[in-house]
């Protein structure tokens, strides 16, 4: 009687600990697939930063445009006035 209560024991626990390596097994599976992707988005982020700043220049840029444009229709608009 021992004997079969052992025995069904040590099958559940064989079964339990088979579960436990499934779960553990996909846990890693999991963890793999999210550090993939956390690089993934930080290398886009990287990128999107890169873009940011040459946006951020080429506004500079027409703004400075802008600003002389203004600037010599100004002028042109004093000298008209003369």
């Amino acid at each position: 009687m021992v004997a079969d209560e052992v025995r069904t024991l040590a099958s559940r626990t064989t079964k339990s600990t088979e579960e436990i390596n499934k779960m553990v097994d996909k846990n890693n599976q999991l963890v793999g697939h999210a550090r993939i992707s956390m690089v993934e988005v930080t290398e886009q982020a990287n990128k999107n930063v890169d873009l940011i700043s040459e946006a951020s220049g080429t506004i500079e840029e027409i703004l400075k445009g802008a600003d002389y444009v203004s600037h010599v229709v100004g002028e042109l608009v004093d000298s008209s006035n003369k």
